[in-house]
């Protein structure tokens, strides 16, 4: 009896926080980081701290203590484990079986962070952009590849845009206001040329601008 007891209350004890680990699914290994909040109801709530997403699922206070948690288009079902872990059997939209596990790890996440991060970095490397250009693009966005890829090639189309535009006019009418720039570069923390970059490609327009590098 005593011993059925000290589970309940260790598995019980999910923490709310950062859980580091991964869903591997056909061959595919993908990394994860949630943010997840266990509500007194039996209801996860969290966010997928790697792209944005909502994260929700329910789990049980009494053996076996099951858990489900949906993530994007994967659904994942098993157990809570005694150590703030979370593990069992997934499959995603395709009907493709896996199995994931999750940890509660504050430094784990911070650590999967980086090397996502240099991941990513790299291949927007590959992709031809630089590597500066590549850390703002993933902090502008979602932090995937695709949506920084997407961010970075419609800013340097509406930087051409601008550019054609002006053409030999000089800048007398299309020249940037010096305040704008300064004001933009206050909120968003980007440099000087940038600001005026998205200034040119969103035709002067500061609410445009701003929402341009803050999206």
């Amino acid at each position: 009896f005593s011993r059925a007891t000290r589970q309940i209350t260790m598995s019980r004890s999910m923490k709310d926080g950062v859980y580091a680990g991964n869903v591997k699914i056909a061959g595919n290994n993908e990394d994860m980081i949630l943010d997840l909040k266990w509500t007194e109801g039996g209801g996860i709530e969290g966010v997928n701290q790697l792209n944005g997403k909502n994260v929700l699922g329910q789990y049980s206070t009494k053996p076996p203590y099951n858990v489900k948690i949906h993530i994007g288009d994967v659904d994942c079902e098993g157990y809570i484990g005694q150590q703030s872990e979370i593990f069992g059997e997934c499959s995603n939209n395709r009907a493709q079986k896996g199995s994931f596990h999750l940890t509660y790890d504050r430094e784990k996440a911070e650590q999967l962070r980086e090397q996502i991060q240099a991941k990513n970095i790299k291949k927007l490397c590959d992709l031809g952009f630089s590597a500066e250009d590549a850390g703002l693009a993933l902090a502008a966005t979602d932090g995937t590849v695709q949506a920084a890829s997407t961010w970075l090639t419609t800013y340097r189309q509406q930087q051409e845009q601008a550019q054609n535009a002006m053409g030999g006019s000089g800048d007398a009418q299309t020249g940037t206001n010096p305040a704008d720039v300064q004001q933009i570069v206050d909120i968003c923390g980007c440099s000087k040329e940038e600001a005026e970059g998205a200034l040119s490609a969103c035709q002067n327009n500061l609410e445009m601008a701003l929402n341009m590098l803050l999206s």
